[in-house]
């Protein structure tokens, strides 16, 4: 893969958040190609040095593992060993700190899912295809689209392709190792001993439960150590990419953790992604009204401490009660399911995050923050089209052309749906997996006017629809031909009428097929429907006393600190008040 360079280190703080990453992860890995001569033909767009680092067994196989610290609870993993399974790293016993009679509970071990399983055969045997390896090129995409691939099962004695099998993941995925199909280094994965996943006696849903964990000075140290473990291997660190839960008790190890990582670099940029489930069963009044003062607490410290903050979420309004899920035309997902529900936001966040991973020409991380920060706006908001509704008979240039008063993309930032080109400060837009042939259509009557038309490149329309639609709005994007891969474990959450390869058909696709590779959009933009995201918040907050949840001031919060924080949470939604009428 070549040798690292403006490295990103990844962390990512809670279950969520955890899930969210993994299919993340998956989606890069499934687009690593190890064919030498394919790889010649068709050189990369994306530099995978820049997430992934490169390793050795020790039986000198080579490895890639991502730069990433990732925290959880004691509980949360079922069958994924914390030391991962690649370098057979020694498995020290935990040091008991008590003095008295110890009961011995022994738990049964968690039976793995086929998904699982598989792998776990392919990594016996040394062989199989953990990855797809086909190079994406517009032919394959072509050859697909023509005649779709039948994704059954693999034929008796034909080698184990994972990517290649349907399973039924909705039903047997509890935690996110459920449906990893990368390897982790030993350093990743770091878990909060002082609280277990799903406890209902100790639940971790308090922003000042997670503030002690961080003074507790193991746990501080042993995440420090493996946060540096990954930036001192790294030649030249550019930034950190920090997904954290900001509704329960991982908000306070996230703003904590957060502010000593800005302490220590605080010349590198810091873009933080604070996520959220858009669905909450069985929620109390008591859990509610929790999860409001978690955010309260979180948001101005992740904003302050931040380069540029990002608040995702399914919800299109958040606090006590989550609205409804965004509707995007084309998917069909099932918002409960936080399988579903995370593939959807890592699907932005791989396409938004592409500028500053590209091989050739790419943006740096600091570019961007400074943009689109720029004036005290640290929070920002991000939007996608999934996949762009492009048909085999349509092209890009009629498609942009249609939007112009509304847009093909739909925020995954709540209260952010209402973004037009009269509110966007400024922007950065990421356009990806647009075949060639679907550029542009021939010249006709209907479309002689489009000036979207004279266009040879996919860049040069890019530039040319945003400058003339978004006029007063400081402009950036990046366009590549890649699509984004969406094999299995991806779940299938597509429209029947996409097909293999995304585009929009007019027929359902077969039943056995599932859509391997997507176009997709992303608009990260300073908005100033930030305001009513910021205001929302202030207000559900202002309505409660914190001095009736005793949980938080038991723990060290004083009642001044949670006035300041919405203070706080004023002041920065002025910051977007807009001028523009």
């Amino acid at each position: 893969m070549g040798s690292s360079y403006r490295e990103v280190i990844t962390l990512q703080c809670g279950h969520f958040s955890n899930f969210v990453g993994t299919h993340w992860w998956n989606i890069q890995e499934s687009a690593f190609c190890y064919d030498p001569v394919s790889s010649t033909t068709n050189p990369k767009q994306i530099n995978s040095n820049i997430l992934f680092r490169e390793g050795l067994t020790l039986a000198g196989e080579v490895t890639y593992t991502p730069r990433l610290v990732a925290i959880d609870l004691k509980g949360s993993l079922n069958t994924l060993k914390p030391e991962g399974v690649l370098y057979d790293a020694p498995v020290h016993d935990e040091e008991l700190h008590w003095t008295s009679d110890v009961t011995l509970h022994k738990c049964n071990a968690v039976d793995k899912n086929e998904f699982l399983k598989d792998l776990e055969k392919l990594d016996a045997a040394g062989g199989g295809a953990r990855n797809d390896d086909d190079d994406g090129s517009q032919g394959s995409q072509e050859k697909a689209d023509l005649g779709e691939t039948d994704h059954r099962d693999n034929d008796v004695g034909e080698p184990l392709d994972v990517t290649k099998k349907i399973y039924d993941l909705e039903h047997h995925v509890n935690v996110w190792s459920d449906y990893l199909r990368i390897h982790l280094h030993p350093k990743t994965v770091a878990v909060v001993q002082e609280y277990t996943h799903e406890s209902e006696s100790e639940p971790f849903d308090v922003f000042a439960y997670g503030q002690q964990v961080m003074a507790n000075t193991r746990t501080v140290d042993d995440i420090e150590d493996r946060l540096r473990f990954f930036t001192e291997e790294s030649d030249s660190v550019q930034g950190f990419q920090f997904l954290v839960d900001t509704y329960d008790g991982f908000s306070g190890i996230g703003c904590s953790l957060l502010e000593q990582l800005t302490d220590e670099f605080s010349t590198k940029s810091v873009m933080t992604v604070g996520v959220c489930p858009s669905h909450y069963p069985n929620s109390t009044p008591v859990e509610d009204s929790q999860r409001v003062i978690n955010s309260v607490l979180s948001y101005g410290r992740l904003c302050s401490n931040s380069s540029l903050f990002t608040p995702l979420s399914l919800a299109t309004t958040m606090w006590r009660k989550p609205g409804p899920a965004v509707n995007f035309p084309h998917l069909i997902y099932d918002a409960s399911m936080w399988y579903h529900n995370s593939a959807v936001l890592a699907l932005a966040l791989e396409t938004a995050t592409l500028p500053y991973r590209l091989e050739n020409n790419p943006v740096t991380m600091n570019t961007i923050t400074d943009t689109l920060a720029a004036m005290g706006r640290k929070a920002a908001a991000l939007s996608m089209s999934s996949p762009v509704p492009l048909s085999d008979n349509s092209s890009l240039a009629d498609m942009l052309s249609n939007y112009t008063d509304v847009f093909p993309w739909q925020s995954v930032t709540p209260y952010c749906s209402q973004a037009s080109p009269h509110n966007t400060f400024a922007q950065t837009v990421a356009l990806r997996g647009i075949p060639k042939y679907l550029l542009k259509n021939a010249p006709t009557e209907g479309n002689i006017d489009n000036q979207l038309q004279t266009c040879s490149n996919m860049d040069e329309m890019m530039r040319m629809y945003l400058t003339a639609v978004f006029s007063t709005t400081l402009n950036s994007g990046v366009c590549i031909e890649e699509p984004c891969k969406t094999v299995t474990p991806f779940p299938h959450i597509f429209h029947p009428k996409v097909g293999s390869t995304g585009l929009v058909r007019s027929t359902n696709r077969p039943s056995k097929v599932v859509v391997d590779s997507v176009p997709l959009m992303t608009a990260l933009q300073s908005t100033s429907c930030m305001e009513n995201l910021l205001n929302s918040l202030y207000k559900e907050g202002k309505k409660l006393d914190i001095r009736k949840f005793h949980q938080y001031l038991d723990n060290g919060l004083e009642v001044d600190d949670y006035l300041e924080c919405l203070a706080n949470l004023q002041e920065l939604s002025e910051h977007y008040q807009s001028d523009v009428s």
